[in-house]
């Protein structure tokens, strides 16, 4: 068969920090965090390519400046987003059990982007708040509630109703397993029955049929995440069917964008709005400035310094 040319946009979440940073927040920093560094190591890999074939000596400093950061959250088996994990998944989480599994974690951390650990209250309680040192500067999160958002589960009781629905759509959705990256694994016949004639409504006999169906797309996910090293408790989980959390889904979204990235030709662009209200001819400096600093531009330029920075083609410097 003739070889395929693709062509697919990584729109990347960009980054958050508000009054009040929870969960939410955390997971999506955290996104950008990793997503930059695959985007600083991609353009380290060019300079250093690039200054070989010129025969240009190069030395690049502080590149991997937040490779601890990152172990510190997705580092197994103390890494915080699996200790997270694990409060969350058991019998009885609490947010103040978070916080000791974070700070005993800290305490054999060697990371200095986390600036500040929750403290104690007047009762003694500890605190839930705590700083990190992210790429794009600091921020400050809140983890009341973040065990219980990362299990994001439905009541029974919910679940039991949409799965015995008479409607065949909600019925397949809410039957059908999840991928390691929270994607709903089609059934069996490669797609859901949304486009039915009766608006996702079937003869009794055939809705059944449908429910009974059995995905065919989930036999390789254990050996997939053996492949990819994230372990064997989420590969047993999903084999046998529990929930996911956030988190995990998460790092497996991550992994499986990356290696896309990896396999492919990669082009970076930087999108800089000159003002808020979208106006003609209206050039805000401060809001120019800060989105540089987010996206790291001025560090980018940095590195290219260290290289090659001066780039004229041989035909116009004769020319000159």
């Amino acid at each position: 068969s003739e070889p395929t040319t693709e062509i697919g946009i990584l729109n990347i979440c960009g980054f958050e920090r508000f009054q009040k940073n929870s969960f939410e927040q955390l997971c999506v920093n955290l996104a950008s965090e990793r997503l930059q560094q695959h985007t600083e190591l991609h353009l380290f890999a060019l300079e250093q390519t690039q200054c070989a074939q010129e025969g240009v000596a190069t030395e690049i400093v502080g590149l991997h400046g937040n490779q601890r950061l990152l172990d510190f959250f997705f580092q197994r088996p103390q890494g915080m987003l699996h200790l997270l994990d694990e409060e969350s998944t058991s019998a009885q989480p609490s947010d103040q059990a978070l916080v000791k599994r974070i700070q005993g974690s800290l305490e054999r951390s060697h990371t200095n982007g986390v600036l500040s650990m929750p403290g104690r209250d007047r009762n003694g309680n500890a605190q839930t708040h705590f700083t990190i040192k992210h790429f794009a500067g600091e921020v400050t999160y809140d983890l009341t509630g973040a065990a219980a958002k990362n299990k994001d589960q439905l009541p029974q009781s919910l679940l039991f109703v949409m799965k015995t629905s008479e409607n065949v759509v909600l019925r397949q959705l809410f039957q059908a397993r999840l991928s390691p990256t929270g994607a709903l694994l089609p059934p069996t016949g490669n797609r859901f029955p949304f486009r039915l004639a009766k608006a996702g409504r079937l003869h009794p006999q055939a809705a059944a049929a449908a429910a009974a169906a059995t995905t065919t797309c989930y036999i390789t996910l254990h050996k997939l995440l053996k492949k990819k090293g994230e372990g064997s408790s989420l590969a047993e989980s999903l084999e046998h069917g529990q929930e996911l959390t956030l988190t995990s889904q998460l790092r497996m979204s991550l992994s499986d964008a990356l290696l896309r990235l990896v396999g492919c030709t990669q082009h970076h662009l930087r999108c800089v709005r000159p003002n808020e209200a979208g106006r003609p001819d209206a050039f805000e400096a401060e809001l120019v400035s800060a989105q540089l600093r987010h996206a790291r531009v001025l560090h980018t330029v940095r590195l290219r310094r260290f290289g090659f920075p001066a780039r004229l083609p041989f035909a116009d410097f004769l020319d000159r």
